[in-house]
């Protein structure tokens, strides 16, 4: 990575743009960039949603507040009650005052309220870098998605993944932009864990579980009681599932939790932020999504030695070595609850089967490498527009 610039020299200006502030792993790779550039970039941030009401956006605001970071806000409104453009009226607003080099746009909201905000700017616009974080990308509201694209064809496409890459190639093609006004590559997210288990670690008798992220239908999460009912517990195994999350499929899982079946005790807590320092706290993680870019907790938990369930849908299956064993079906309960009986009783073979997990994960994710190839993305991106 590049030493930072001398003093005397302006550091280069980046709007970071991400949809709110609060959990979502856009945000986090939001924050890991600019905590790890901060002395290479001026950086600001827009968050066209708002700030959510939760211990990790009071985080991410007070970690904002440390670095110097300005943090200017949208519109709380519902898009489709015209938040989006009032949120692109304040983009706007934004772009004029802090008037950066570079904006960085992660997911489709932000895509769609700087496509709106940057209507009529003309020749004399920020150089745009946008990363694509999921491998299921702008489904619904596609046709909106295509006139963003033919609104932001110039620009640097960062992907998450291979399939994150594919997913933004057959919008490019639908839209009619042609491809050669984009340059576009993959860069893993990567991420940093503090607390890790040791390499011999068994676990015991009762076995900690956890389930953490938003409760909605990309995550698997209307699955949850149908994989608890199908799972076929070994005699000398208890089970304490923790569910940290909130979205749609809240109430049905609180209600699922007050009765679990036997040989489960279930429960379901807020968003915390400190969850990648807890997770050596658990024995296994899971992940029944259905669709991903690349998981930010999958990574979290392989790097901390912890065991994780998954699923091989698009996106996720990248997040794993080739001969990894608990990967199931997607959108199959009854089969994720095979695979996680089989990691349920082969406890003692844990060390020996998580060894190449654990040494893939630490050495493909680190936060590092992440930062570094948004270091040489940025400063490529802005010498191509003569702004370095």
């Amino acid at each position: 990575m590049r030493s930072a610039m001398p003093g005397s020299m302006a550091r280069p200006r980046v709007l970071q743009v991400i949809s709110h502030l609060g959990l979502g792993g856009a945000e986090e790779v939001c924050l890991s960039i600019v905590r790890r550039l901060h002395a290479h970039f001026a950086f600001a941030v827009f968050v066209p949603r708002g700030i959510q009401s939760d211990s990790v956006a009071t985080r991410m605001r007070s970690e904002l507040m440390q670095l110097g970071v300005p943090l200017h806000v949208g519109s709380h409104l519902s898009f489709k009650h015209g938040g989006v453009a009032l949120a692109a009226w304040k983009l706007r607003r934004v772009l004029k005052r802090v008037r950066p080099s570079l904006v960085h746009l992660h997911t489709e909201t932000p895509e769609a309220t700087y496509a709106l905000a940057s209507i009529g700017i003309g020749k004399d616009r920020p150089t745009l870098v946008r990363t694509i974080h999921n491998s299921v990308y702008w489904t619904p509201q596609r046709w909106v998605g295509r006139r963003c694209e033919l609104l932001l064809s110039e620009c640097h496409i960062a992907a998450v993944s291979g399939a994150a890459l594919e997913a933004w190639q057959t919008l490019r093609a639908e839209s009619g932009a042609p491809l050669s006004t984009a340059r576009f590559r993959i860069i893993r997210n990567g991420v940093q864990v503090a607390n890790r288990r040791s390499r011999g670690w068994i676990p015991r008798r009762r076995v900690r579980l956890l389930f953490a992220g938003r409760l909605e239908y990309q995550k698997g999460a209307d699955l949850i009681p149908e994989i608890v009912r199908s799972v076929r517990l070994p005699r000398d195994c208890t089970i304490e599932l923790t569910i940290i999350g909130h979205g749609t499929y809240e109430a049905q899982l609180r209600t699922f939790a007050s009765a679990p079946p036997a040989g489960w005790t279930i429960r379901l807590c807020t968003p915390v932020p400190d969850l990648r320092e807890r997770l050596a706290e658990f024995d296994a993680v899971l992940m029944p999504s259905r669709f991903e870019g690349l998981s930010i907790i999958a990574m979290e938990a392989l790097m901390a030695n912890v065991a994780v369930v998954g699923t091989l849908a698009a996106g996720l299956r990248e997040g794993f070595p080739e001969d990894y064993p608990w990967l199931a079906r997607v959108d199959d309960a009854r089969h994720f609850a095979a695979m996680l009986t089989r990691l349920l009783v082969s406890r003692e073979q844990w060390p020996e089967l998580m060894s190449e997990a654990f040494e893939f994960a630490n050495r493909e994710f680190t936060s590092e490498r992440m930062s570094a190839s948004y270091d040489d993305l940025y400063h490529e991106a802005l010498r191509g527009h003569g702004r370095a």
